[in-house]
């Protein structure tokens, strides 16, 4: 059975004001967990942090493709995670405090599939 797991990673100052590891949570399909992941996201910019423009896709998704109101499309951002997953099995992405490349501040936002015995 696959298993998909969801986990964000604190880098720098936010390991010292939280834990290491984050916001672990275990889903049965990719779908959900990608829920997950467009929520931690839509949450991490809302509290002021933004997303590495080195995943271009979500990066593209989270800042271009917006509705007429400047929200996030939740399927474009869906869509990108979700193309991103298949290359690997594995996605991440990571949200820098303020602006890019901010490494005295910044998460990793990970999904993994797992295969269980």
């Amino acid at each position: 059975m696959k298993v998909y797991l969801t986990y964000e990673i604190n880098e720098a100052e936010l390991r010292y004001e939280c834990q290491s590891i984050d916001d672990t949570n275990c889903y049965d399909s990719l779908n959900k967990a990608i829920d997950h992941i467009v929520s931690r996201i839509s949450q991490g910019l809302s509290d002021g942090f933004v997303v590495d423009q080195q995943s271009e896709e979500v990066y593209e998704a989270v800042t271009e493709k917006r509705d007429d109101r400047g929200l996030i499309r939740y399927t474009e951002l869906f869509n990108a995670i979700k193309e991103d997953f298949k290359v690997g099995r594995y996605f991440s992405v990571v949200m820098f405090e303020g602006y890019q490349e901010n490494w005295q501040c910044y998460y990793t936002i990970v999904i993994e599939e797992k295969e269980l015995q």
